[in-house]
């Protein structure tokens, strides 16, 4: 049986979570959350210093799930350039979720007000370029990369490419198949920078 308190604080993040999808960030306050989710402010205070941490923790839950497919696949796919190439078919745990796409890039607008607060939003992104650039260069060292393949650029390459691609997710959520648009883009990008076999 999950305990008392465990169970508090995922009625919190799931409340939050349906709030913040239905009616945005911004204009959800933590007293809706605490009356949504029939728990005191003190209960909500207990477990999150502020919306912002709230919003944090549900951030850390989303990328834990990519983190986990990512990892599956390094342990399970040996060549490198098969493992970008799964990674980026594995990008549809982003493109299905929308709402996800639109909150993150809502507090992270408002986030920009506040270096305290943006330095929590914006450790993703540089864990991932971080993550990217030593795949590139493990790749170079097996030969499934080009050797001539610039790590640096090449990480800041793919980054960009799907931060471009959630924020045409987020202005034309139904306009296409972005899954099947991110395989294509990356697939693209990933040819140019394989090794070619004489």
């Amino acid at each position: 049986m999950q305990p008392r308190n465990q169970g508090t604080k995922e009625k919190i993040l799931s409340t939050s979570y349906l709030l913040f999808s239905q009616q945005g960030y911004d204009t959800t306050g933590v007293a809706q959350i605490c009356e949504k989710a029939n728990i005191s402010k003190g209960a909500f205070y207990h477990y999150f210093p502020s919306k912002h941490e709230l919003f944090i923790t549900l951030l850390d839950s989303w990328l834990q799930e990519i983190d986990a497919s990512f990892r599956r696949i390094q342990q399970e796919t040996p060549s490198t350039f098969d493992q970008l190439k799964l990674m980026a078919s594995n990008l549809n745990l982003i493109f299905t979720e929308s709402d996800q796409i639109s909150m993150f890039l809502e507090v992270w607008m408002q986030s920009m007000r506040d270096s305290t607060i943006s330095e929590k939003i914006i450790a993703p992104y540089y864990k991932y370029l971080a993550f990217f650039e030593d795949i590139f260069k493990h790749g170079i060292a097996e030969g499934s990369i080009s050797e001539e393949s610039n790590t640096h650029f090449s990480s800041r390459l793919i980054m960009a490419f799907a931060m471009g691609l959630i924020l045409q997710c987020m202005i034309e959520p139904h306009g296409e198949d972005w899954p099947k648009m991110s395989n294509f883009g990356l697939e693209k990008i990933l040819t140019g920078l394989q090794k070619e076999i004489k």
